[in-house]
């Protein structure tokens, strides 16, 4: 039997955090309890701080076929007849996963630093230098978890704490990472780039300079995942900053310069579901790109604490032809949750950010913009 909760990303993985932790993937929320090694820890002990507590139970219910609850989206995906991040691990690395010790490092997954120029309203000045102010007139305002971050990463100090020699895949994050001071030193700390599949995360506002394009190009592969949160004004208004057109047309010229199966990333919040549909199907009609999406659940822009009107709202505006509609059904069916408190700051925090940015929600979203009407902003 085929085990269904094995994730060679526990075996073989490594993603830093902008709190300076290391956790298998991603989608393993950011650590509140204090059980991931820090990058201080991987600074004296190299990858064996990868075999903590924490880490080692985690594979060891792995393999007695134990469902792990920070795994769930990839549960859900694979329910959904999508190929899960899980199950691309699967077939990507070499780590043979039969006992709970890390065995070598074939995937890392970094950010760069949190140097951005966008300020997307579903973001935090922890990912983001750009929204440092916005948190501060946020947190004024009372959205206490908006308190802007100074963040100090140790990207490059890290790099030299590792043994880089396995890597097969490398997952580049900031910020964004095309436009940071890093980015060249980073490259050039790795050692076999022709053994590395490259994947940048990018929001396309930019194309980076030739030496880069060049650094870029001795690796074994470039793909791209260009975060663009729906089409036209369902981007725009989220992206602050952003232009939809001009990202496209970035997109495209980088797929040029890198012929690969290159990607399109959508996240979706409570401020632009509305144009989910439209979105996946103008992207899927117009794009040479495989397409994904996330729903935003961590923080109060996320649908799943919207009420139920909204949420019949939502799903009743994603028909059976749309390719994520049994995910998105699924993901509602296992995670909304409707929290009356949430939602109210979420409705004051469009206010705020309308005034703000000089932006109107009705003209994106006129079920959101006719709840706010009562909010009222001190």
């Amino acid at each position: 039997m085929i085990n269904k909760t094995l994730c060679k990303f526990a075996w073989a993985g490594a993603t830093s955090t902008m709190i300076n932790t290391f956790r298998p993937c991603c989608r393993f929320p950011l650590d509140e309890n204090n059980q991931y090694p820090t990058t201080d820890d991987v600074l004296v002990q190299g990858e064996s701080a990868f075999n903590n507590s924490f880490l080692t139970k985690l594979r060891q219910d792995m393999l007695a076929g134990i469902k792990r609850v920070e795994c769930t989206k990839c549960y859900v995906e694979e329910n959904s007849n999508i190929v899960s991040m899980r199950q691309k691990g699967l077939q990507h690395f070499s780590a043979k996963a039969i006992d709970k010790n890390f065995e070598r490092l074939e995937f890392l997954e970094i950010s760069l630093d949190n140097l951005c120029n966008l300020e997307c309203r579903m973001c935090n000045s922890q990912f983001s230098t750009k929204l440092k102010n916005r948190d501060m007139i946020l947190a004024r305002n009372g959205l206490t978890q908006y308190q802007p971050k100074s963040v100090q990463y140790k990207t490059l100090e890290i790099m030299d704490s590792l043994d880089l020699n396995d890597l097969k895949l490398i997952k580049l994050l900031g910020g964004e990472p095309l436009i940071s001071p890093n980015l060249i030193t980073f490259l050039n700390k790795i050692p076999h780039p022709e053994n590395v599949e490259i994947l940048i995360i990018t929001n396309a506002t930019t194309i980076p300079p030739s030496f880069i394009l060049q650094k870029l190009r001795m690796f074994k592969s470039v793909k791209f995942d260009f975060s663009i949160d729906g089409i036209f004004q369902f981007n725009d208004y989220q992206r602050v900053g952003s232009n939809f057109e001009k990202s496209i047309s970035n997109a495209l010229q980088l797929a040029q310069y890198f012929p690969n199966t290159h990607s399109v990333h959508s996240v979706f919040s409570s401020i632009n579901i509305i144009g989910l549909d439209a979105s996946v199907n103008w992207l899927e009609k117009h794009l040479p790109f495989s397409i994904s999406i996330d729903i935003v659940s961590n923080n109060i822009t996320s649908p799943f604490y919207a009420p139920d009107w909204y949420k019949e709202i939502i799903l009743e505006q994603i028909p059976l032809s749309n390719s994520f509609h049994l995910f998105v059904k699924n993901l509602f069916a296992d995670k909304h949750r409707y929290d009356e408190e949430k939602w109210y700051q979420f409705l004051k925090f469009c206010k705020i950010t309308d005034n703000m940015y000089a932006t109107d929600i009705s003209k994106i979203n006129p079920y959101i913009a006719k709840a706010i009407q009562d909010v009222n902003v001190s």
